[in-house]
């Protein structure tokens, strides 16, 4: 789905790896690197693997002036000939907008689309490719600012609905499934009570489900 060739020797203090847990097995990762930048994170190193994608790096061979940035310019543009159309570059280094700049006043390479990002996450989440739509929208929702005092206040409540459901089913032959009736009612917030009703029967079936559902309602 993407290729992304991280600048690793400018981002690697600056977690310029977050977001490898979103790579997938049709996405290739490139580490260009130095004798300045030669440790990883296991963490990292983990989702790497767990995600199956091609992993390969590039040690620079001579230590020059911007020397690794020679090295991913002539990369992105090795996998436009080949037929890549799509490419982050990770990178905090502005230079790089004139490589991404050159991809789209290039008549010869515009069905390339390169783009930046300090991290992969951030990168991932800028690229337009339709195939990566579900990975965007899961990286902007999960980077989504959300209220800190609606949060606690959700938090709580969810504590206290634990906290009840724990009392009424004490001392009934359910009280060991306490975290199944929370995690129900968790995926069932705002449903109606028919929904609830109907949604009880079909998890713990219908004998049980009617006295689970009559015991939660006084909760919810």
């Amino acid at each position: 789905m993407a290729t992304i060739l991280v600048d690793y020797e400018n981002v690697q203090s600056t977690y310029g790896l977050r977001g490898a847990e979103y790579l997938n097995d049709k996405d290739r990762l490139v580490l260009f690197f130095s004798e300045s930048c030669l440790k990883i994170s296991a963490g990292y190193m983990e989702d790497i693997e767990k995600s199956g994608c091609a992993f390969s790096g590039y040690k620079l061979k001579q230590p020059r002036k911007n020397a690794l940035d020679f090295y991913i310019a002539t990369e992105a543009g090795r996998l436009s000939a080949a037929g890549e159309t799509q490419i982050i570059i990770v990178t905090r280094d502005k230079g790089f907008a004139s490589i991404a700049e050159y991809f789209t006043v290039n008549e010869a390479l515009n069905n390339t689309r390169i783009v930046l990002g300090d991290n992969i996450e951030s990168g991932l989440a800028k690229l337009s490719d339709p195939d990566n739509a579900d990975r965007r929208n899961l990286i902007n929702n999960k980077r989504k600012a959300l209220s800190l005092e609606a949060e606690l206040g959700r938090i709580k409540e969810a504590g206290r609905i634990r906290d009840e459901i724990e009392k009424v089913l004490r001392d009934t032959e359910y009280a060991d499934r306490a975290d199944n009736v929370v995690r129900f009612l968790t995926n069932k917030e705002n449903s109606t009570a028919k929904e609830l009703y109907t949604g009880s029967l079909h998890e713990f079936g219908i004998k049980d489900g009617v006295v689970i559902y009559r015991l939660i309602k006084q909760v919810v």
